[in-house]
């Protein structure tokens, strides 16, 4: 399942410090996507390396509802590519490939859904890479595309991630985005991209496991019951986080959206509701 990974490489031109530059390279989703997901690929040109200026996180609120005020969502703002995405994926019966082929923001790297060999689920077989741009962050340093003693940065947004469509050969069933670096404010970074009537509500969260293990949770695996205004039906997200990883790369923050609620990965990571 490639994705996008950081190495760690020297460059003459800069300091003594060692600079992160990013290749696709064979990446494992953590367990719990690999099971549930066995998302394909996230082709783009992500390779986040050191935060510029990075935007303050805003304090996560401890509430189990949320949404944002108009003073802070116009009502005439156009819908973002995260809603419009979450829009055709919440309808009313799960949407077909080709109804995710000329969304606005959206670019696909993949023409058409692709058969996943790695997945054995069901509801998996297929995929679809490409990416999008979350709004609401700022510039980071990411790879300028040359190779070797060559090799330098450039400026990209932290919001521009990867997104890979999941389902089987008819429908889209779930979809994933990952973003480079942790937030732990993925509860408004969600609000801020669907709109003033959205709400986004915690079911669950403080896990007391790793999906498929017994080890501590690491991942801070935290799930939202999420209404917008052009979705038929509420959708799920779940949010979790990869920490900086040393030369594997900045770190993650991890969207994942399901049709219907991921009761059985909550169980399983002895996840407490959202009022525990």
């Amino acid at each position: 399942m490639p994705l996008i990974a950081c190495h760690w490489l020297r460059h003459p031109r800069r300091r003594a410090n060692q600079e992160r530059v990013t290749q696709r390279l064979p990446m494992r989703f953590p367990p719990p996507m690999g099971r549930a997901l066995s998302a394909g690929v996230l082709l783009i040109g992500l390779g986040a390396c050191q935060r510029a200026t990075p935007p303050a996180s805003p304090t996560a609120a401890p509430a189990s509802a949320v949404s944002l005020s108009a003073a802070q969502i116009s009502e005439t703002a156009p819908a973002s590519p995260l809603q419009t995405l979450l829009g055709v994926f919440g309808g009313a019966k799960p949407a077909a490939w080709p109804a995710f082929d000329n969304l606005p923001g959206m670019q696909w790297s993949d023409a058409k859904p692709l058969r996943n060999p790695d997945s054995h689920s069901p509801v998996a077989t297929h995929y679809r890479g490409g990416s999008t741009l979350l709004a609401g962050f700022g510039d980071v340093d990411v790879p300028d595309g040359k190779v070797g003693e060559d090799a330098g940065v450039k400026t990209d947004n932290e919001g521009h991630v990867g997104v890979v469509l999941n389902g089987n050969a008819t429908a889209v069933l779930s979809i994933a985005l990952r973003k480079f670096y942790p937030s732990d404010d993925t509860q408004d970074i969600l609000l801020r991209q669907l709109g003033s009537r959205a709400t986004v509500r915690r079911i669950a969260g403080r896990c007391a496991l790793d999906y498929g293990t017994t080890a501590p949770n690491t991942q801070n695996n935290v799930f939202f019951r999420v209404t917008i205004a052009n979705a038929a039906v509420p959708v799920f997200a779940e949010t979790y986080v990869e920490e900086e990883g040393g030369n594997q790369g900045p770190g993650a923050t991890n969207f994942v959206f399901y049709r219907s609620r991921p009761d059985q990965r909550i169980a399983s990571m002895k996840c407490k509701g959202a009022d525990a």
